[in-house]
């Protein structure tokens, strides 16, 4: 059975609100540049740094949980990593909703590491790890490798 680890609005973080607004402030530029206006170049500088900023939402992954690892996806192609694979998890805070981090002990599709948005709460104490991270965590250490040495 899988388990959604990722929040629900991971769609729409990655694809939809980059794309209104690089193409929104991006049509507005060259709108008030056409006209001649002074505000161009303050929006232009806007468009750059959200462009920057919205990056990270580009990178961003759907994982689900299953018994024996993760599957994640960039909602075109999706890999199964076991547990045992996971070596670091890593949280973030971006603005208003955490990110969590998640390095491998080798590349899969998606390279040696991916980053998602966990459900549940938007906010955590900083004192407190998110529970999405504890499970992960948790898991890569209980997990038993697949290659057992004998001696």
């Amino acid at each position: 059975m899988r388990y959604y680890l990722s929040h629900t609005s991971t769609f729409s973080h990655k694809f939809v609100l980059p794309t209104i607004w690089l193409s929104g402030f991006t049509a507005g530029t060259v709108l008030m540049i056409l006209q001649g206006r002074p505000q161009a170049y303050q929006f232009a500088l806007a468009t750059l740094v959200g462009g920057l900023l919205l990056r990270n939402a580009f990178c961003l992954k759907r994982v689900l949980a299953a018994d024996g690892g993760i599957y994640i996806s960039n909602f075109l192609r999706e890999v199964f990593v076991p547990y045992n694979q996971i070596y670091e998890v890593r949280e973030y805070m971006w603005p208003r909703q955490p990110i969590i981090r998640v390095g491998f002990r080798s590349p899969n599709a998606f390279g040696t590491e991916i980053v998602f948005m966990p459900f549940g709460s938007t906010w955590f104490p900083p004192w407190k790890a998110h529970p999405i991270a504890q499970f992960l965590r948790q898991r890569s250490m209980t997990t038993p490798s697949p290659i057992q040495s004998v001696g």
